[in-house]
């Protein structure tokens, strides 16, 4: 009877150390929160850093499948696909199907890391990034063959260097560089199509890391991005990284009083805040879809992915206040999105404007920011929306000069 007294004892002392362990602000994160919907495009489950050029979104669609196509290195731009398949594999080689779809569960996914398993293959695959690189490991759990494919769209290259695997898929008409090593020397590499290689390891290999880095530049640039954020293959270190940057990002609101749930509501939608516009200067330059060139950035870093339609309300407002040096570098990459195309753009994506929806909304970026202090290139800007508001057609999805129908509606 004591014995089973001091049990329940300790057992309640226990409960009640965990239930006064303090959740930090990206604890309360749900990104599966709006990942179903019967109207519009959903929310996706995004693992990423705030703001950060590499972001990974699994890739399976309205997350109400069990089927996925791989794992994904990047997605460039919000919510459409991805760049880069990798396909973990066991058995001849020769027997691997292009329209291979994974089987997976216990998927576990937050801001700073995510977990799935493969279920037809028994591996277990874990992910974490960093802003322009990031780790994947994979838990091979029989002792069949062990293999790793690695896939571009048809337009894409991979070329074998040295173990390594390095080039470029095209996206959206703009080429994606990639720069991609192992943990471990590989028992054999080898090409199946100039799109789609493969690395085999051991039977004695039960986890084989791999680490990336992707760049708009070049393949060399994508070797610097990953070096210069990544210097081995410590998965949890990164993620316990990655994890610290969430907090300071979210941190910088903190609220008082709500429930559990209001306050998981606050912090996945200030979470969702972070996920556009991307910085994409890559150690003092960038690659401008906006005329096909790499610029330096002049201390001042390009940002892009804005679909301003849906953000010039809310989101640049939240920045403004939250982060008015980053707004500032916004304004400044419009500005020069207008210097090199000739238009103020309407969604600036990677891969240039995608010029859906009508008007122009990046006007009301400016106007709030000049109402709140921030520093821009004023006069250029109004030229530059001045500009596209006479000379560039308002026809949504249409991206040109403007028409007869844009006369007749500037006459009339």
């Amino acid at each position: 009877m004591k014995k089973l007294l001091f049990q329940t004892t300790l057992f309640l002392l226990l409960c009640s150390c965990i239930s006064k362990i303090e959740k930090t602000p990206v604890d309360y994160v749900n990104n599966r929160i709006g990942n179903i919907s019967h109207l519009l495009v959903p929310t996706y489950p995004t693992t990423h850093l705030p703001n950060s050029m590499l972001r990974m979104i699994p890739t399976h669609n309205e997350f109400t499948t069990d089927r996925m196509e791989g794992l994904a290195l990047n997605s460039p731009s919000h919510r459409q696909g991805h760049s880069l398949l990798l396909l973990p594999y066991r058995g001849d080689v020769k027997d691997f199907d292009g329209n291979l779809k994974y089987r997976y569960d216990h998927e576990k996914s937050t801001p700073y890391n995510y977990s799935v398993y493969l279920d037809d293959f028994s591996v277990g695959v874990d992910f974490v990034p960093a802003a322009k690189s990031a780790i994947y490991r994979f838990r091979f759990e029989d002792s069949d063959r062990r293999l790793i494919l690695l896939k571009a769209n048809g337009k894409g290259e991979i070329d074998i260097k040295d173990g390594a695997l390095c080039g470029y898929d095209n996206f959206a008409g703009i080429k994606h560089y990639f720069y991609l090593e192992f943990d471990a020397q590989p028992i054999q590499v080898d090409s199946l199509s100039h799109s789609l290689v493969f690395a085999e390891f051991p039977e004695s290999k039960d986890v084989v890391n791999v680490r990336y880095g992707i760049s708009y530049i070049g393949v060399e640039q994508a070797k610097r991005n990953l070096y210069n954020e990544i210097n081995d293959f410590n998965l949890e270190k990164l993620a316990s990284q990655a994890r610290d940057k969430w907090n300071d990002v979210l941190g910088k609101i903190k609220i008082e009083g709500g429930t559990e749930d209001q306050k998981t509501t606050f912090y996945t939608a200030l979470y969702r805040a972070h996920e556009r516009m991307i910085n994409i200067s890559e150690d003092g330059k960038y690659f401008s879809a906006y005329d096909g060139k790499v610029h330096e950035d002049n201390g001042v870093d390009f940002w892009v992915d804005d679909w301003v339609w849906d953000t010039y309300l809310a989101l640049h407002p939240l920045q403004v206040l939250l982060n008015p040096e980053a707004q500032e570098q916004k304004l400044a990459s419009y500005i020069r999105m207008y210097e090199q195309s000739g238009w103020i753009p309407t969604f600036p994506c990677v891969f240039g404007d995608a010029h859906c929806m009508n008007g122009n909304h990046a006007a009301g970026v400016f106007a709030d920011a000049l109402n709140k202090g921030l520093r821009f290139d004023v006069e250029k800007a109004f030229e530059g929306m001045k500009h596209t508001v006479m000379t560039e057609s308002m026809i949504p999805w249409y991206r040109g000069p403007k028409t007869a129908l844009d006369d007749f509606y500037h006459e009339l």
